[in-house]
């Protein structure tokens, strides 16, 4: 290109932005003053009450969980989408929740035996377990829950990532008494250095009662009622087993099944991790 091409060039580029140039300048004003209608805007935000709201909400989720927690009804995250923050403390309760789990028990079954990379085989007894509840035999599909929730806890206790990916092929085991116990005596210091600023808060606080319920669920005594061995060998009133019982059961594996996006290790060492932000 020649010396006169590029001044041509150089010319005609002059004379555009030129004419550009009032344009330029009302885009600068108008971005001028957006800033300061949203700096204005950001002064009347009382930051410190939003924070002191997450808290309070925090405090609130904490209490409901664990008294809920104590009659075997297990919070999961889906639970409060649609849900402003005022209204926690007055629609978390028992009878809300189990009406909630009812609404969306044949929904959720849905969606655990459609994830067949998680669940593979062990869908068949999601599915059977399910038909036993919609015939009302509700000790039936109580039983068939129990296997899949062994299993689906051993994958998730031996996996890098916390993603779980029951395999039949091998022998998989229960998790060691020293397992469970460890996990009982972490359950403690994971609350005592939760807050809500860090992490996957709310699914390690729900994650964690269903983890601590999971233990206590081998001893004699079981967890407020519920006990994995004597429900398996026949050690229990069978009669006893109600719909309620049923609903409960399943949405406990529900809330172990949001908890793969933190690995076992990552959970074992979250209360020494300090002001950890997503």
């Amino acid at each position: 290109m020649t010396y006169d091409a590029l001044a041509k060039m150089a010319r005609d580029l002059q004379r555009q932005f030129k004419s550009y140039q009032p344009m330029f300048d009302v885009l600068h004003s108008e971005v001028v003053e957006i800033g300061k209608r949203m700096q204005a805007f950001a002064k009347q935000i009382d930051f410190d009450l939003i924070e002191q709201t997450l808290d309070d909400t925090h405090d609130v989720l904490k209490e409901r969980t664990e008294s809920m927690a104590q009659e075997n009804i297990f919070l999961n995250i889906d639970m409060l989408d649609g849900m402003y923050f005022g209204e926690i403390e007055e629609k978390l309760n028992s009878k809300w929740v189990m009406e909630w789990m009812e609404s969306y028990l044949e929904e959720t079954i849905e969606k655990l035996v459609e994830d067949k990379d998680c669940f593979e085989e062990t869908t068949l007894l999601l599915s059977q377990s399910y038909n036993a509840y919609e015939r009302g035999d509700y000790a039936i599909g109580f039983m068939a829950l129990y296997p899949v929730i062994d299993t689906f806890v051993t994958h998730w206790h031996k996996s890098d990532d916390g993603k779980v990916k029951i395999t039949t092929k091998g022998n998989t085991r229960s998790l060691k008494p020293k397992d469970k116990e460890t996990i009982l005596e972490k359950h403690q210091s994971i609350l005592d250095s939760l807050s809500q600023e860090k992490r996957y808060a709310i699914e390690i606080l729900f994650g964690t009662y269903a983890l601590k319920a999971y233990s206590m669920m081998f001893d004699k005594d079981g967890h407020h009622g519920f006990k994995r061995h004597h429900t398996l060998h026949g050690s229990i009133s069978y009669a006893n087993l109600k719909k309620e019982d049923y609903i409960k059961l399943f949405f406990f594996l529900y809330n172990l099944y949001q908890l793969q996006e933190i690995s076992q290790k990552e959970y074992m060492a979250y209360q020494t991790k300090k002001n950890e932000q997503d």
